[in-house]
């Protein structure tokens, strides 16, 4: 017989719990499911009139002025040929 311990023993708070049972395997289907074919999607364009729309395009001459001070001058042509070019 063991040796009787000098520390009281614990109570069990706890009630005894049921042993573990691993989870069963289950095969997985080998390609998803099948939903038939995916929707069309059509698009509808209507043409009114053909018309030509001319928009003039203005010169950033803002944008030419800091670019031909920060090339040194060598913007200038650049800019020149785009105002005659308009």
């Amino acid at each position: 017989m063991p040796a009787a311990s000098p520390y009281p023993t614990a109570p069990n708070f706890y009630p005894p719990q049921p042993a573990y049972k691993a989870p069963q395997y289950q095969p997985q289907p080998q390609y998803p499911p099948y939903y038939g074919p995916a929707p069309m999607i059509v698009q509808q364009t209507t043409v009114v009139s053909p018309q030509t729309v001319v928009v003039q395009r203005r010169v950033p001459h803002v944008l030419h002025f800091f670019l031909t001070l920060f090339t040194g001058g060598l913007w200038l042509p650049v800019w020149i040929i785009d105002i005659l070019r308009r």
